[in-house]
């Protein structure tokens, strides 16, 4: 089974015409990817109009805070993995599953310590790597068009949410 294979009529047709708003402004390594663009499309019921819209918008945000440069390396914060665990498992087809596991994470005493802007980073920086990594593999041969990811709130307490920071 191709790539190709999994996407229909009405999808290659509103791909193309995706393609062509996007043509110029599309990194190199992206034109080629037809399911990661179709990504885009599915996401606004094959709009290609809606699709761009939110396509330029996250391209903007990922420029404005350098998250491109966030998945280049590996290096993760020690403190802030121990404070606020993050996993990944596998589900019944193989895909990869990021879990957050929030009710564990620590996040009133980082805020009070002044780790505000790094726990966004980290968190940015996790999904990131989420991201490269479902990109890399395939699933039944398949590029993966979603990605799955879970809030544990498991021993979540009010003390955390009620945290004046």
């Amino acid at each position: 089974m191709t790539v190709l294979s999994v996407i229909t009529e009405k999808e290659q047709a509103a791909l193309k015409q995706f393609r062509e708003k996007l043509s110029g402004h599309v990194k190199k390594a992206d034109q080629n990817e037809d399911m990661e663009l179709l990504r885009w499309l599915r996401a606004r019921d094959l709009n290609s109009d809606k699709a761009e819209e939110m396509y330029r918008k996250s391209m903007s945000w990922r420029e404005k805070n350098n998250i491109d440069e966030l998945g280049k390396d590996m290096n993760l914060d020690e403190y802030l993995i121990q404070k606020m665990p993050i996993r990944f498992s596998n589900d019944k087809q193989g895909t990869t599953v990021c879990i957050f596991r929030f009710g564990r994470w620590d996040m009133k005493s980082l805020l009070q310590e002044g780790y505000r802007d790094r726990m966004l980073m980290y968190v940015f920086k996790y999904i990131e790597l989420y991201i490269r990594h479902s990109n890399s593999t395939t699933i039944a041969q398949n590029k993966a068009t979603q990605l799955c990811m879970m809030v544990d709130f498991d021993m979540f307490s009010m003390k955390q949410a009620l945290c004046q920071q």
